[in-house]
């Protein structure tokens, strides 16, 4: 229950720093496949893909084993995973997506990396994939009020009802809905080990 409550807090928090496109500052930091972005201040790096981004906790150059993280395709499939001991495959634990969309596995390859990015709490990175936006923002949240990756498909207003986000922090990884409100529901979390 504790868990529960905390990853509310955690939505909330994201909600106040990631509200709308108004609030965010000004520009975007644009990404593209083979880009690494870091989280300033945290193990948590995400890696852009061709049509989407997985963010977890990195040790060196490889996830951490046994750590959890996500993968959002083209903002409307998203899949919580646990690293395997050798940092670059996965196990899937849950996957949401719309039905008639395939499903997906995570892996990270480590050579395909092209270009990394710092980013620090307050600025969004945005991948333009297939006329869709999917932004990811460094928020601070949880209970130590540590640097998160937030990732959620985005459009001029902000989130989109109907998509997943997804969250990952030193503490936690998670998958939220975007309501027709645009609040995120967490569906699934898991606490960093």
């Amino acid at each position: 229950m504790r868990d529960a409550s905390r990853m509310r807090l955690l939505a909330l928090a994201v909600l106040l720093v990631f509200p709308a496109a108004d609030a965010r500052p000004a520009g975007y930091v644009p990404i593209r496949a083979g880009d690494e972005v870091r989280i300033a201040g945290s193990t948590v790096r995400c890696v852009v893909q061709e049509a989407g981004v997985l963010c977890g906790q990195f040790a060196g150059n490889a996830l951490r084993p046994g750590s959890y993280g996500t993968l959002t395709v083209l903002g409307q499939v998203v899949l919580g995973f646990r690293a395997a001991a050798d940092g670059i495959h996965t196990k899937t634990l849950v996957q949401r997506r719309p039905k008639g969309l395939p499903s997906f596995g995570a892996s990270f390859d480590p050579d395909d990396t092209t270009r990394v990015l710092t980013l620090r709490v307050g600025r969004v990175a945005r991948l333009r994939v297939q006329s869709a936006n999917l932004d990811c923002a460094v928020v601070r949240s949880g209970t130590r009020n540590v640097p998160t990756a937030f990732c959620v498909r985005d459009d001029k207003v902000g989130p989109v009802a109907k998509s997943y986000a997804t969250l990952v922090s030193d503490e936690d990884a998670a998958l939220g809905v975007v309501g027709k409100t645009r609040r995120t529901t967490i569906v699934w979390t898991r606490k960093q080990p």
